[in-house]
């Protein structure tokens, strides 16, 4: 529907305004630039290839790939040539098959992890079908929802057993800052950003201290992103997803203001 006009449209449609998404790629690039990082855009906000597609021209010579939330997405992605896909959710047995399919299909697809039982189940899993899978370890530096701990003992032991593992391989460490939307303001947000980028750093040095490269160190939420102008420590890359259309909670973040916010649905009236 791109190019039609709004009275050409079928009601309800979602309506964005490609100016405005142009700008927001392009603000946050910039910003990924400044702050020395790399970029591997999330895509759950849009769930649209089309889009990811301008996420990733956009990004340019900084993207490293994409992040999905679910299977489906991942697939979606997948079919429409993205061969670097990070699946964001700790993986479960029953969605062993699915990823493998998957993975057989794309370079590379990385998967998440945030304890031994995890790992085990699917370390027997790929030696048992003969594949390798890779690995981020999912980092808790913050937000509470998943992750092991970033200043546990535990979590540099996870980081070691599945290093160990014939079948698994460890890429690095990944964590996701969703207690920056409660932010209000940037000041707030950016302090959010400088203390995952701290902790995480942290967690790289104690898995670097025993001898495992780390080569991603991933963080970030679009507020944390688009407000931090100080430090991202030893971080290699950044993951947003909401900052293509943004919305009211990234303005009362401090992460945009109202007229980066251009998208509109467009009611049915039949």
């Amino acid at each position: 529907m791109i190019g039609k006009h709004v009275s050409e449209l079928p009601t309800p449609s979602f309506v964005v305004r490609q100016g405005i998404i142009d700008n927001n790629l392009r603000m946050a690039t910039d910003l990924a630039k400044e702050m020395k990082v790399q970029m591997r855009p999330h895509v759950k906000t849009h769930k649209v290839a089309e889009l990811g597609i301008m996420q990733r021209e956009a990004a340019g010579e900084l993207f490293q790939g994409i992040v999905a939330s679910t299977l489906p997405e991942v697939q979606m992605f997948a079919d429409h040539g993205f061969t670097d896909i990070t699946y964001c959710i700790p993986i479960v047995p029953v969605r062993y098959q699915s990823v493998l399919a998957i993975a057989k299909k794309i370079d590379k697809l990385r998967l998440f992890i945030d304890n031994q039982v995890a790992a085990e189940s699917l370390q027997a899993f790929g030696k048992s079908n003969d594949f390798v899978f890779d690995i981020l370890m999912k980092v808790d530096t913050g937000y509470h929802r998943a992750g092991t701990p970033w200043d546990s003992k535990a979590t540099v032991d996870l980081a070691q057993f599945i290093n160990s593992c014939s079948h698994l391989s460890f890429g690095g460490i990944y964590s996701h800052s969703g207690h920056a939307y409660d932010a209000r303001g940037s000041k707030k947000a950016q302090e959010m950003a400088v203390e995952e980028g701290e902790r995480l750093s942290t967690v790289a040095r104690h898995i670097q201290d025993k001898g495992i490269a780390v080569p991603v160190l991933s963080v970030g939420a679009t507020p944390t992103i688009m407000c931090n102008k100080q430090s991202w420590s030893a971080a290699t890359e950044v993951h947003p997803g909401n900052y293509v259309f943004f919305d009211l909670q990234q303005v009362s973040a401090g992460a945009c203001t109202v007229d980066d916010v251009r998208q509109q649905r467009k009611p049915n009236y039949n």
